[in-house]
């Protein structure tokens, strides 16, 4: 799938390996890179050219890290990204945290379909 004319003009600076990455919409995809090497940029962008796709909503996207504090860099370089490229949808309902949060707060909500849930 390719990339929204949107996202090419707006950020040039991606080489070929985050190009590539960013263009991936079909499935999961892991991205192996050190430390400043763009890999947030890559995760925020690729969500972006979904959404500027109509691939998906925000409520089918969750992007996931280890920190709150990288959690928090991650939403409000998605917000300004997001502003950058004049994207027109709501990102409020798009899920960005760490894998303990997420996965607490899934727990949080759906306990009563569980049958621990049920015994509460």
């Amino acid at each position: 799938m390719p990339i929204a004319e949107a996202i090419l003009k707006e950020f040039p600076e991606l080489n070929d390996s985050q190009r590539e990455a960013v263009s991936h919409t079909d499935g999961p995809l892991l991205v192996i890179a050190g430390p400043g090497s763009g890999k947030t940029l890559v995760l925020v962008v690729r969500a972006l050219n979904i959404l500027l796709q109509g691939l998906a909503q925000p409520n089918e996207i969750l992007l996931c890290t280890f920190t709150e504090k990288a959690a928090f860099e991650m939403r409000d370089r998605l917000s300004l990204a997001a502003k950058k490229l004049a994207y027109p949808g709501d990102l409020s309902e798009l899920i960005i945290g760490t894998i303990h949060g997420i996965c607490n707060d899934f727990l949080l909500r759906y306990r009563h379909r569980t049958p621990a849930g049920k015994q509460l």
